[in-house]
């Protein structure tokens, strides 16, 4: 069985300054995500726009299947396999995205845990400010800081663990390091 996210309820019709709201923050995403978010089929640029259907799949040979989401769809529900490639993140975060705007509104199931969305987690709250919507009962447990540093060596992304570790001491292993 390849590794699935799956939309389970949704609304038929999202109001429009909502739809804005999402589109906004799935634009965001995009100027984030550019290397690893490409087009229908894998070939060109994400479809992220007012008007269209929000689409995109992983680029090239890890594209899977599109990742699709309408402002009005009678076609419920849905589900996007990533097989766990690198678009992954995107889908992630979308469905983060997605969760948040609609709430109550759009339930969301997945085939991977906790440990499968840290990084989804960790680059929403970087991204938007705020945290992400729970889906597991484990986020407000272990998810403590999230930060993406640009521009650091390996040399200097390890030595930034290392002083994590340290600082954290004998807790560190209750705590999911990530720096991107």
């Amino acid at each position: 069985m390849v590794y699935t996210h799956y939309i389970t309820k949704r609304p038929r019709s999202i109001d429009d300054g909502v739809w804005s709201l999402i589109i906004t923050d799935f634009l965001t995403l995009q100027d984030e995500l550019k290397g690893i978010m490409g087009g229908k089929d894998g070939v060109g640029e994400a479809q992220i726009n007012r008007t269209d259907p929000i689409q995109f799949n992983g680029r090239g040979d890890d594209a899977m299947v599109d990742f699709q989401f309408k402002q009005v769809d009678h076609d419920q529900p849905s589900n996007t396999p990533t097989g766990k490639r690198p678009y992954d993140l995107a889908v992630c975060c979308g469905l983060l995205i997605l969760k948040y705007h609609l709430k109550q509104e759009l339930e969301v199931s997945t085939q991977g845990d906790f440990e499968d969305w840290k990084d989804a987690f960790s680059l929403y709250k970087y991204l938007f400010d705020r945290p992400a919507p729970k889906m597991f009962e484990e986020q407000g447990k272990q998810l403590r800081v999230a930060a993406v540093l640009h521009d650091l060596t390996d040399d200097e992304i390890e030595e930034m663990k290392n002083k994590l570790k340290e600082i954290l001491g004998k807790n560190s292993e209750k705590h999911y390091i990530r720096i991107i």
